[in-house]
């Protein structure tokens, strides 16, 4: 089965169909697993509040969820074409700033500060609480439910498991999440 969404909004009933949609797949339950539901709500987020430069709405995005016969798990994609998590961050710096444009400090560089929630949002609205979308999703990840899981962004492969990163020789304009919701064998 494949499930496939698209929107430009946060739609929580889009984000439930799919969470139950891979959690009947791979456990056999269409009980309640909030930190997969909340992955993606954050994802959607993320792209309405973030991937535009112009403003909040102007970039779609699409969620995709693969029930794979053969290893039980539930594959979920999803994808924005915005401008990329780091091409919409703020560097206060201008010696920051300066060293990023001609290369010499490369986004993979921030990739620790962005998994531990350490760089604002360039949004200035709610900063409060900017910063702290991207550390839940690395939070909620940990989980064993997740077999794998990536972060694909401008030019950076992220292992958000294990918090490993990779600088890609192409840069990617958008934000491209991938993890593999399995079945956790509790010895029954």
């Amino acid at each position: 089965m494949l499930h496939k969404e698209t929107d430009y909004k946060v739609r929580p009933q889009i984000a439930k169909s799919a969470c139950i949609t891979g959690m009947n797949h791979a456990l056999g339950t269409c009980e309640p697993f909030e930190p997969l539901y909340e992955i993606l709500v954050e994802c959607m987020q993320n792209t309405n509040n973030h991937a535009s430069k112009e403003k909040e709405e102007k970039c779609k995005w699409w969620l995709f969820v693969y029930n794979c016969p053969e290893t039980g798990n539930s594959k979920y994609s999803f994808l924005d074409l915005g401008v990329g998590i780091f091409e919409s961050l703020i560097v206060k710096s201008f010696i920051l700033k300066s060293a990023k444009a001609i290369g010499v400090l490369p986004n993979n560089h921030f990739v620790q500060d962005l998994l531990d929630g350490n760089i604002q949002s360039r949004i200035e609205k709610d900063n409060e609480i900017r910063g702290k979308g991207i550390p839940q999703i690395v939070s909620h990840a940990k989980y064993d439910q997740f077999k794998e899981f990536y972060i694909i962004t401008n030019d950076v492969k992220i292992n958000v498991k294990d918090g490993s990163s990779t600088p890609l020789k192409r840069s990617f304009s958008g934000t491209f999440y991938y993890w593999e919701l399995q079945k956790i064998n509790n010895g029954n």
